[in-house]
């Protein structure tokens, strides 16, 4: 048993979707957290006052609500020593609560990158990410960080519109809803795949190019005669045909231990130049709340979402 109190937690898009009853196998509400251990069980690999963020991939036996002043989590040694992430006390915790969708963008990356070498593409192509949300942001500053040329494409100007003006990413990045050129590559990254959006990272693609569906997905789903939400749980890899191009379709999901330590790396470290992730994503934090409010703004949010990062804190801050 390890006890853990809460200093950040993120909302994540799919926090909302459990409020709505509409997302489908996980069920890990509040679990983007960055924490004080206060208590735990001899044997377990962590300590009184270590600080810690979540990895809530880890099958453990029992976890309290993450949006509380305490957590509790129960497994064995190994499972919460997985479980548990170890973050230096140097990270200020509203950098440090981006650790986790970091973490899925990372292996997003990874991901990108098996299957284009399995493809015999280019990893320095171009790549294009549907979607300006914090996955599709998240991403993209990931393959901007490893010299990717990448560019991101909305529907809407609003989301593209805050990245700008929170200085994200430099401009050239963030390109737009229209008049985007075709693609070997796309990311699919809003928070569900709906049609229309998985037509329009197709509409994206050269013939012969690759989709890769992070989005969220519905079991039974389909694309070309592929259950697509299988092959994203499962990264799996299919050729198909869509209005008689040759295309791939690959999946990811989730992340590794490796993806953990590489997003700390990302958000402690320099990369292109004068840009840094780490302060990016500070910039993107647009609403602190108490878990009084989060109880009340959350629910009201479900459907549309926050502009931005919103974090609870569901302590008094303390002072650097």
């Amino acid at each position: 048993m390890v006890v853990i109190a809460p200093q950040r937690i993120g909302v994540c898009r799919s926090d909302l979707r459990e409020l709505r009853s509409d997302r489908h196998q996980r069920r890990d509400f509040g679990h983007e957290i960055v924490a004080d251990v206060v208590a735990a069980t001899k044997g377990v690999a962590v300590s009184v006052g270590q600080r810690v963020v979540l990895d809530p991939h880890p099958q453990l036996h029992t976890r309290t609500s993450g949006f509380g002043q305490l957590v509790e989590l129960s497994g064995t040694p190994d499972l919460l020593r997985d479980a548990l992430v170890p973050v230096p006390r140097t990270m200020g915790v509203d950098r440090a609560v981006f650790t986790e969708p970091l973490a899925c963008a990372c292996h997003c990356i990874e991901r990108l990158h098996t299957v284009t070498d399995e493809l015999g593409m280019d990893r320095q192509g171009p790549v294009a990410v549907v979607g300006a949300g914090m996955a599709g942001a998240l991403i993209a500053a990931g393959l901007h960080a490893s010299h990717v040329p990448v560019t991101v494409v909305n529907r809407g100007h609003e989301r593209l519109d805050f990245l700008r003006r929170r200085e994200f990413l430099p401009n050239p990045v963030l390109g737009g809803p229209d008049g985007s050129p075709l693609f070997s590559r796309t990311v699919l990254a809003t928070a569900y795949a709906e049609p229309a959006q998985i037509r329009q990272a197709l509409d994206l693609l050269l013939p012969g190019g690759l989709l890769l569906l992070f989005a969220g997905t519905r079991p039974g789903m389909e694309l070309a005669g592929v259950d697509i939400d299988d092959l994203r749980r499962r990264e799996r890899l299919a050729h198909v045909r869509v209005d008689g191009r040759p295309l791939a379709i690959a999946g990811t999901h989730g992340a590794l231990r490796t993806d953990f330590e590489h997003a700390l790396q990302l958000l402690n470290r320099a990369a292109n130049g004068e840009w840094r992730l780490g302060p990016a994503v500070e910039r993107l934090v647009t609403r602190r709340m108490t878990l009084a409010q989060a109880a009340r703004l959350l629910p009201e949010h479900a459907d549309r979402g926050f502009l931005g990062k919103p974090v609870v804190v569901p302590t008094p801050r303390r002072r650097p």
